[in-house]
Parts: C-alpha cells; sequence; structure tokens
C-alpha cells in the first residue's frame, strides 16, 4: 500500500483480489495526483478485475471518462454492471455486460431501465445473452423465448432444454440439447 501511494504505478503489481482494491483506489484518493494520474489507475485496476468499479469515484473524471471506465469494466466482467449508475446503463452497456456475462441477464431484466429499450433491442439482448450462455434462457420472459433463441441456447448448452417452453419444444430442439450435453 506503501508503495502504491508513493509510486501509483506500483498497483500493476498488487494482486487484483477484491480485499486489496478498495483500500489501494481509496488510497490513491488521498494521495496527491492528478485526476489524469488517478484515471491511469482506475483503468489498471479495472483491467485485472471489472468489478473495481466499485471502488471508483465519478467526481474525480468527467462524465465522458466515467462512462468509458464503465464501459471497460463490463467488458471485463459483464457482473460489473451491477455497479453502473442507472443513467449508464443503456442498451448499448446491456449489450456489452451479456456478451461477457449471459447469465447477468437475470439483473438487467429487473432493471427499471431495460423498460426503455425498443423491442428489437431486447430480442438481441436476449439473443446475446443466450448466446454467452445457454441457461441464460431462464431469464427470457417465456413469451420472449422464440424458436431461434431457444435454438441458440441448447446449442450453446444442452442443459439451456429444461428453460425451453413446450411450444418450442421440437424434435430440431431436442436433438440439439441432446448432442450437446
Amino acid at each position: 500500500m506503501i508503495a502504491v501511494k508513493q509510486y501509483y504505478k506500483s498497483l500493476e503489481y498488487v494482486q487484483s483480489q477484491k480485499e486489496t482494491l478498495e483500500p489501494v483506489l481509496l488510497a490513491v484518493l488521498l494521495d496527491n495526483m492528478t485526476k489524469k494520474q488517478y484515471l491511469e489507475i482506475c483503468r489498471i485496476a479495472i483491467v485485472n478485475n471489472g468489478n473495481a468499479l466499485k471502488y471508483v469515484k465519478s467526481d474525480n473524471m468527467s462524465d465522458k471518462q466515467y462512462l468509458e471506465i464503465c464501459k471497460l469494466a463490463v467488458q471485463k466482467d459483464g457482473n460489473a454492471l451491477y455497479f453502473v449508475p442507472k443513467l449508464y446503463k443503456t442498451f448499448e452497456m446491456y449489450k456489452l455486460a451479456v456478451q461477457n456475462t449471459g447469465i447477468v441477464l437475470c439483473h438487467i431484466i429487473n432493471s427499471r431501465r431495460y423498460n426503455e429499450i425498443t423491442p428489437e433491442e431486447y430480442l438481441e439482448i436476449n439473443k446475446l445473452a443466450v448466446e454467452n450462455n445457454g441457461c441464460a434462457l431462464e431469464y427470457v420472459p417465456d413469451d420472449k423465448k422464440t424458436l431461434d433463441i431457444c435454438k441458440i441456447a441448447v446449442e450453446n448448452n444442452g442443459s439451456a432444454l429444461q428453460y425451453v417452453p413446450n411450444l418450442n419444444m421440437t424434435y430440431e430442439i431436442v436433438r440439439l440439447a441432446v448432442q450437446k450435453m
């Protein structure tokens, strides 16, 4: 920790464990770093662990820089979406999250901002989620589980068959699922 306070680039050598990130990012706030240096430290932490976003202070950077940090975090770990402020939870951010961690769809579905996306965007997010993790099909509402989405899900993971509604339980879907099990 002392090394990080004295020479901020030493953060690269700090292990990326959750217990380490909070004190490191808080410590660098106390140091007399420039905003540019703080932004670099945050990027290094996010690259090591997307959930470091939890400890990033947005008031130390511009809105554009903070949005960039949020995107970087969600690309690294879709679960970092949990730490993204509502203002930045957009269709683009949801796409980044499910492309990385499909199962994060369960948190997106319950988001108030999720209702602000178009039906086409909604379909795309569901499709991307099951492409990443077939079992994300569990969180796709039954009325949105198209034959195409169900097929993609079981092609990704045969266990997703348990989330396919009876209406879509075709010979092809079952055959694909069994081949992937």
